[in-house]
C-alpha cells in the first residue's frame, strides 16, 4: 500500500465495513500508529513485576490506555476518520470478566474487606478490557507482524536476564543479604533478653533502627514470617526476570519457545533454504531457542513444560496435516526439536539448574494443588454469587486452609478458581465461554491451510523500522509508567533493550507468526492454558492479556457484532477521560503518596518527624490498612523504648484503625493481641488482658489451622489466670504440630520448649 492511501476494513466475511455519510476511513500511517502504540503498551508489561497490581504498581500503564482510548476517539470524531470498532460477543464476555471484579469490589464496600488492593485491581481489570478490545481491533486488521516479533525480542531478553540472575545476580545477592538479616535477628534476640546497661540498650536500639533502613531499602520485612519467606525465596535458584514468580517468567517463555518452534518449522518447510544462506537462518534460529530453552529449564516450572509439550504437539500435527507431502521432513523436524530439548536437559543437569527433585517431587506438588483447590472450592462454595474479591483471595481462603497444607498462597494457582474467586459465578462462566474460543479458534486452525501471500509481502526477511521504534517505544514506556517502588534501573533497562536490539535483529531473517499464520497463536494459546490451569496467574495483566490475544485477536465469531457510530466517538472520549481522572485519584495518587512517604521514612532523623510523616500518610489513603499499621508499629517502638502507656494505647488504637481497613485478615488482629497483652503486664489491666484473648481469637476464627496462634491464646489465658480454658487450646496446638510433622512442614513445627510446656497441660 503506498503511502497516502487508506486501509479498507473488512467485515469477517470480507464485505466492506458501513461507514457513516462523509466519513473516511482512518490513513493507514494512523492506523499504523495506533498498532504500535497498542503494541508498546501491552509488551511493556513485561519489564514490570506483573504481581505487584494489586499494590497499583502498574495503575499508569492503564490511565495511558485510557488516555489512548480518549484520545484516539477524540481525534476520529474531529477529523471525520474512524477506525472502525465492531463489538462482538467476544467483547461482550470479555466486558463481564473484567466488570464483575469492580461490582465486587462494590460488594466489599458493605461486607468489608481490603478496599485499597479490591480497588487497584479493579482500575487493572478496566485496562485490561481497554487493551484486548483495542489490540483485537488493530492487530487483525494490519499486514505485519510487529507484535509477535516485539514478544520475541522481549522474550529473548528476559531469557539473558533470567540465566544472568540463576548464576551472577542471585549468588551475589545472598552472600552480601544474608549477614544482614543475620546481624538484625542476634540484635533483636539482645534486646528481647534486656540485658545490659541503659547505655547500651540506647546504643543496641539506634543499631537496630539502622539495619532496619537497610533492611528496608532491599525490600526486606522485618516480621519473622515475613523474613522466612524472603530468606526461601532469596534461597532459590529460579530465575524471575522483572517479574516477582519465576511462574510469571515462565508463562511469557513457554509462548515465546511456542512461536520460535513454528518459525522453525516454517523455515525448513517453505523455500527460504533456497534463498542461500541457510547456515546463517539456522544460527540465528538456534541461538534464541537455547536461550530461552535453558531459562525455561531453570524456571523449574513443570506446569510451563507440560504447556510445551501440548503446543509443541498441536504443531506437529497440524504441520503434518498441512504437509502431507512433506511428512517425512516435518518429522525430521519435530525429533531434531526432541533431541535439541533433551540436549538442553543434560546442559542443565550438568550446570546443576534441574535436579531429580524436579521430577520426583512432582507428586507432592500435585498433591499440594488438589489442596490448594479442594480448600478453594469450599471457600467459593459459600461464596459462589461475587466471589471473594479481586485482591481478597488470601484473606478469606486461610480460613478454609486444610491442616496439612503448608503455603498460604495469593491465588488458588488454577486460572477457573481465580476466575470465580475475583468476579464471582458471572465472571467465571465468561471465562469459560472466553476459553471455549480459544479452544474452537485452536480447532479450527488445525486444518486450516495458511493464507497464502503476495510476494511483495513476504514476511522473511521483514525489512521495517517499526520493530526498532517499537523496541525502543517498549523501555521508555516501562521506564515511565512503571511505579518507582518497581521501576527497573536505568541501566537494567537499558541492557534489556540492547539484548532484545540483538534478538530482534536475528529474528529478522526468521519466518514470524503474522496473520498469515494463525496456527502458532493458536499452539501459543493452548501452552499458556494448560500453564495457568496449575499455576495460576488470572489477576496478572500481562498474563491475561497474552493468553486472549494469543487465543482470540483472529477469532470472529460469525458476523454478528455492533459497530461503533461516529456520534458516540466523543461520548467514548468523555467517559475514558473521567475514568483517567478517576483513576488518578483514587489509585495512582495514593500509591505516589506512599512512594513518598517510605522514601521520607528512610530519611527521617527524629521520631517527631516520622510520626508527622505516617500521619500524613493515613490522610492520603484512606483505604489502605500499611499506614495505619506502620504508625501502630512506629508507636509501639517508641512505647517500648520509653516504656510508655499512653504511647501503647495509641499503637492500639491505630492497630484498630488497620484491622477496620483489613477485617478478615488474621495478622491484625495477632497484632492487635500482642498490642493489649502488653498493655496488661505494664498496667495490670485485667481487661486489656481479655481484650488480648477476644482479639487472639479472632484471629484464631480467621486462620483456626496455625498452631502458634493456639500457642499464643494458651500463653495470654495463663497470664489472665484464666488456666481452665488452656488444655483444650494446647490439645488443638499439638493436633496442628503433630500434623505438620506428619506432613514434612519443618518451618510450621512449634519450638521443643514450648511444646514441653503443652503438653504440661
Amino acid at each position: 500500500m503506498k503511502r497516502g492511501e487508506t486501509a479498507t476494513v473488512h467485515s469477517p466475511r470480507g464485505e466492506p465495513l458501513p461507514g457513516p455519510a462523509g466519513s473516511a476511513s482512518v490513513s493507514d500511517g494512523r492506523l499504523s500508529t495506533c498498532l504500535m502504540v497498542s503494541c508498546c503498551l501491552v509488551w511493556c508489561r513485561l519489564l514490570m513485576p506483573a504481581e505487584s497490581a494489586a499494590r497499583g504498581d502498574t495503575a499508569l500503564v492503564v490511565f495511558a490506555w485510557c488516555l489512548f482510548t480518549s484520545f484516539v476517539c477524540w481525534w476520529q470524531w474531529r477529523n471525520a476518520e474512524r477506525i472502525p470498532l465492531r463489538i462482538d460477543g467476544i467483547d461482550l464476555c470479555l466486558a463481564v470478566i473484567c466488570l464483575m471484579p469492580m461490582l465486587s469490589t462494590m460488594a466489599l464496600w458493605l461486607t468489608g474487606g481490603q478496599l485499597r488492593s479490591a480497588v487497584n485491581m479493579s482500575w487493572e481489570w478496566l485496562g485490561c478490557l481497554l487493551a484486548i478490545v483495542w489490540c483485537r481491533q488493530l492487530w487483525r486488521r494490519l499486514s505485519g507482524d510487529l507484535p509477535p516479533r516485539l514478544l520475541l525480542a522481549l522474550g529473548i531478553a528476559l531469557s539473558v536476564q533470567g540465566i544472568y540472575q540463576h548464576h551472577v545476580q542471585l549468588p551475589a545477592a545472598r552472600a552480601s543479604i544474608l549477614p544482614l538479616v543475620q546481624d538484625w535477628r542476634e540484635l533483636q534476640q539482645s534486646l528481647e533478653q534486656e540485658t545490659g546497661s541503659a547505655f547500651l540498650r540506647q546504643r543496641q536500639l539506634e543499631k537496630k533502627a539502622e539495619l532496619e533502613r537497610r533492611l528496608y531499602a532491599n525490600g526486606i520485612p522485618t516480621d519473622a514470617r515475613g523474613q522466612d519467606v524472603f530468606l526461601q525465596r532469596l534461597g532459590s535458584t529460579e530465575p524471575f526476570a522483572f517479574f516477582a514468580l519465576t511462574n510469571t517468567l515462565a508463562g511469557v517463555l513457554t509462548v515465546c519457545l511456542i512461536f520460535l518452534c513454528d518459525a522453525g518449522t516454517r523455515l525448513f518447510t517453505g523455500s527460504t533454504l533456497a534463498e542461500g544462506h541457510s547456515w546463517r537462518r539456522g544460527l540465528c534460529l538456534l541461538l534464541p531457542l537455547a536461550l530461552v530453552g535453558y531459562c525455561l529449564l531453570l524456571t523449574k516450572s513443570r506446569t510451563a513444560w507440560l504447556g510445551c509439550v501440548v503446543g509443541g504437539s498441536y504443531l506437529l500435527i497440524a504441520m503434518l496435516l498441512q504437509h502431507p507431502r512433506q511428512r517425512r521432513l516435518v518429522l525430521k523436524l519435530g525429533a531434531c526439536v526432541i533431541l535439541v530439548g533433551l540436549g538442553l536437559l543434560v546442559v542443565t543437569w550438568g550446570l546443576g539448574g534441574v535436579d531429580t527433585e524436579v521430577l520426583t517431587e512432582a507428586g507432592k506438588s500435585l498433591r499440594y494443588r488438589g489442596e490448594y483447590w479442594s480448600a478453594s472450592s469450599t471457600m467459593l462454595a459459600d461464596q459462589w454469587w461475587l466471589g471473594v474479591g479481586p485482591g481478597n483471595f488470601r484473606q478469606n481462603y486461610l480460613a478454609y486452609k486444610l491442616p496439612e497444607s503448608s503455603e498460604e498462597i495469593l491465588d488458588p494457582h488454577n486460572l477457573l478458581l481465580d476466575a470465580w474467586a475475583n468476579g464471582g459465578v458471572l465472571g467465571l462462566l465468561g471465562t469459560l465461554a472466553l476459553l471455549f474460543g480459544v479452544c474452537h479458534q485452536a480447532l479450527r486452525q488445525f486444518r486450516a491451510a495458511e493464507t497464502s501471500a503476495s510476494p511483495a509481502e513476504k514476511d522473511f526477511p521483514v525489512k521495517t523500522r517499526w520493530p526498532w521504534l517499537g523496541l525502543g517505544t517498549v523501555a521508555v514506556l516501562a521506564s515511565l509508567l512503571a511505579s518507582p517502588r518497581v521501576s527497573p534501573l536505568l541501566e537494567e533497562i537499558l541492557v534489556t533493550t540492547l539484548v532484545a536490539g540483538i534478538g530482534l535483529a536475528c529474528l529478522s531473517v526468521l519466518p514470524t507468526a503474522s496473520e498469515r499464520c494463525k496456527r502458532a497463536w493458536s499452539a501459543a494459546a493452548l501452552a499458556l492454558l494448560i500453564h495457568l490451569l496449575g499455576a495460576g496467574g488470572f489477576s496478572m495483566p500481562i498474563i491475561l492479556q497474552l493468553l486472549l490475544l494469543l487465543g482470540l485477536t483472529w477469532y470472529l465469531p460469525g458476523n454478528w457484532g455492533v459497530e461503533l457510530r461516529q456520534r458516540a466517538l466523543p461520548i467514548v472520549a468523555g467517559v475514558c477521560l473521567c475514568l483517567a481522572a478517576t483513576g488518578w485519584w483514587g489509585v495512582i495518587a495514593p500509591d505516589l503518596a506512599s512512594i513518598q512517604t517510605e522514601a521520607e521514612l528512610t530519611s527521617s532523623r527524629s521520631a517527631k518527624e516520622s510520626f508527622a510523616i505516617l500521619k500524613r500518610w493515613t490522610e492520603a489513603d484512606r483505604l489502605s490498612p500499611d499506614p495505619w499499621m506502620q504508625l501502630s508499629q512506629f508507636q509501639q517502638a517508641e512505647a517500648e523504648r520509653n516504656r510508655d502507656a499512653t504511647l501503647l494505647r495509641e499503637a492500639i488504637a491505630s492497630q484498630q484503625q488497620a484491622i477496620v481497613r483489613d477485617p478478615r485478615n488474621y495478622s491484625g488482629y495477632r497484632l492487635l493481641a500482642g498490642l493489649e497483652r502488653r498493655l496488661a503486664d505494664w498496667t495490670g489491666d485485667a481487661e486489656a488482658g481479655s481484650r488480648a484473648i477476644q482479639a487472639q481469637k479472632m484471629a484464631i476464627a480467621r486462620y483456626p489451622h496455625l498452631a502458634n496462634l493456639h500457642l499464643e491464646l494458651a500463653r495470654y489465658l495463663e497470664s489472665a489466670g484464666r488456666q481452665n480454658e488452656i488444655p483444650s487450646i494446647a490439645s488443638e496446638a499439638l493436633r496442628l504440630d503433630a500434623i505438620n510433622q506428619k506432613a514434612g512442614h519443618p518451618d510450621r513445627l512449634l519450638p521443643e520448649a514450648d511444646l514441653i510446656w503443652l503438653k504440661k497441660w
